[in-house]
C-alpha cells in the first residue's frame, strides 16, 4: 500500500516538475528545453526522481542484492549529473536546437505516459492487482 502512495507521489513529482510549465504555456504544449531539463539534472534535481523511475521499471535492478543495490545507486547518483553537466559543456548549441523538437516530443509524451500511470494506479487498477504489485515492490 505504501508502495503505490510512493510510485503516486513520483509521479506527481514529474507531473509537477514538467507538467506545470506545460499546462501554463497558455495552449502551447511545451515542456522544458532539453538544455533546462539537463541543467536541472546536472544541478542534482531528479535524479532521485530518475533513479526510483529506473529501478521500478528495470528487473535486473530488482535482481541485484541490496549491497550491491547500494552502490548501483551511489554510482548513478554521482554519474548522472556528472554527464548532463558534461553535454551541456562540450555539445555546440547548434545541436542542442536540431534536438529540441524531438526533445520536446518525447517529454510531451513522457508526460501524457506518467499522467496516465498515476490514473491507472490510483483510481483505476483493481484492488487485487495493486496489492500483488505492492507485494512484488517491497
Amino acid at each position: 500500500m505504501k508502495n503505490r502512495w510512493l510510485i503516486l507521489l513520483l509521479v506527481l513529482l514529474v507531473a509537477l516538475l514538467w507538467g506545470i510549465p506545460v499546462a501554463a504555456a497558455d495552449g502551447v504544449v511545451e515542456a522544458p528545453s532539453l538544455v533546462d531539463a539537463l541543467s536541472m539534472l546536472a544541478q542534482g534535481a531528479g535524479v532521485a526522481l530518475v533513479l526510483a523511475f529506473l529501478a521500478e521499471r528495470s528487473p535486473w535492478f530488482q535482481g541485484l542484492r541490496s549491497d550491491v543495490k547500494s552502490w548501483v545507486i551511489f554510482g548513478i547518483s554521482l554519474g548522472l549529473p556528472l554527464v548532463a553537466q558534461i553535454l551541456l559543456q562540450l555539445v555546440p548549441a547548434e545541436l542542442w536546437a536540431t534536438l529540441e523538437p524531438y526533445w520536446q516530443a518525447f517529454a510531451v509524451g513522457f508526460i501524457g505516459w506518467a499522467g496516465s500511470q498515476a490514473a491507472y494506479i490510483g483510481l483505476i487498477k483493481p484492488a487485487s492487482e495493486r496489492e500483488r504489485v505492492s507485494k512484488i515492490l517491497e
